[in-house]
């Protein structure tokens, strides 16, 4: 099941007939529908492999009779847990990056459709990207997709391939937390003879799946909110007939039209 509601999932595509010419389209595309919600199963599923993998070894933590053996459990679930969170954040980049265009193609065909039929409604602006999003998608490109690209400074492109040292910290009053686990937090600097700051690569720090899965659901629910609402608002204009053609929404194909 789905932790976040798609709404979009509730709706149907605008149906576009032309009897005469014989030519009949959906918009938006339906593969849109189906991918979009195939993607947010996807981005599901990677969290809850983590938590899977990850529960037992947090147990042991947290059970722990003394110190000594919180610090032996805790090296014990550091080590196989690398290459599992590795996989589960560049997976989700993946597929929230793939997510993010699906639901960017699905507002850009309404806005196509809402301009040929000249119904000119107003409607919202997609979110824009925070400097978080920004940093998921320069990890998705960068040190997954493209990595060791020459198509960013040099420092950056290093910077990305530093898959490892990962690092776990916490405060004085804290419990040790393996959702924590973070990647990219050393910072690559270049100096001059004279010890200055000449360059230093951006920032790639996510710190675990918990803050990377929050933070990007958060964004991409506001685009399918928006989406939603943009197509319920053509929706009341449905069904109609513009010269030759025939628009209804899908949901509601027996329609009368004079």
């Amino acid at each position: 099941m789905l932790t976040t509601k798609i709404r979009i999932n509730d709706l149907g595509p605008i149906c576009s007939e032309n009897i005469e010419e014989q030519k009949y389209s959906r918009i938006p595309n339906p593969l849109l529908f189906s991918n979009i919600l195939m993607l947010w199963q996807f981005l599901d599923m990677i969290v809850i492999d983590w938590k899977r993998d990850s529960i037992s070894l947090q147990a042991a933590i947290d059970n722990s009779n003394n110190d000594n053996e919180v610090l032996f459990n805790l090296s014990k679930a550091f080590i196989p847990l690398q290459p599992l969170f590795l996989k589960c954040l560049f997976s989700y980049v993946i597929f929230f990056v793939s997510l993010e265009g699906a639901y960017t193609r699905f507002y850009e065909e309404l806005n196509l459709f809402n301009k040929q039929t000249f119904f000119q409604l107003a409607h919202e602006k997609l979110p824009k990207p925070t400097d978080y999003i920004k940093k998921v998608r320069k990890i998705r490109n960068i040190s997954v997709a493209h990595i060791g690209t020459k198509n960013d400074k040099l420092i950056n492109s290093i910077a990305a391939m530093m898959w490892q040292p990962m690092t776990l910290s916490k405060k004085s009053d804290e419990l040790w937390n393996l959702d924590n686990i973070t990647f990219g937090s050393l910072r690559l600097i270049h100096h001059d003879s004279s010890g200055h700051i000449t360059d230093q690569s951006d920032d790639f720090e996510i710190k675990g799946i918990a803050e990377l899965n929050g933070l990007c659901s958060q964004y991409l629910a506001e685009y399918d909110r928006v989406c939603s609402i943009y197509l319920q608002t053509i929706h009341t204009k449905l069904p109609i007939k513009i010269n030759n053609n025939r628009y209804y929404a899908f949901n509601n194909i027996d329609v009368n039209l004079k």
